[in-house]
C-alpha cells in the first residue's frame, strides 16, 4: 500500500512480483501476472499526472489527485447524463453553456 500510495512504481512492482506464487488459487495468480505485466508495459503509469503536466508548464495548484479526480467525473456524470452517453449535440450544448458562464454571458 506504501509503494503504491507514493507511487513508487519499482517498489510496487517488487512487491507485486513477490506476491507471485503465494495466492494459492491458479485464477488470481495469472491475474497478478497479467497485472505486473501490464505495468511494466506502461513505464510512468502510476506518476502523479499533475507532474507531468508541470513538466509540460502547467499550472496544476488546484488540480485534485487522479482517485479524487475520478471520483468527482463520475458523480459529475451520473448526475448530468444520468448514466447515460452524450450525443454530439448535447456535448456541444454543454461546451457552449460552461464557455456562457465562464465568460458571464447570457446563455
Amino acid at each position: 500500500r506504501k509503494a503504491l500510495a507514493s507511487q513508487d512504481e519499482e517498489g510496487l512492482l517488487r512487491e507485486l512480483t513477490s506476491a507471485v506464487g503465494t495466492l494459492g488459487d491458479e485464477e488470481k495468480e495469472q491475474q497478478l501476472q497479467a497485472f505486473v505485466r501490464r505495468i511494466e508495459e506502461l513505464p510512468g503509469c502510476l506518476r502523479d499526472y499533475r507532474i507531468w503536466l508541470q513538466e509540460k508548464g502547467i499550472e496544476t495548484t488546484n488540480m485534485r489527485a487522479m482517485g479524487s479526480a475520478e471520483g468527482t467525473m463520475h458523480v459529475f456524470a451520473k448526475r448530468s447524463k444520468n448514466g447515460r452517453s452524450w450525443r454530439d449535440a448535447g456535448i456541444d450544448a454543454m461546451l457552449r453553456a460552461m464557455v456562457a458562464i465562464k465568460d458571464t454571458l447570457p446563455i
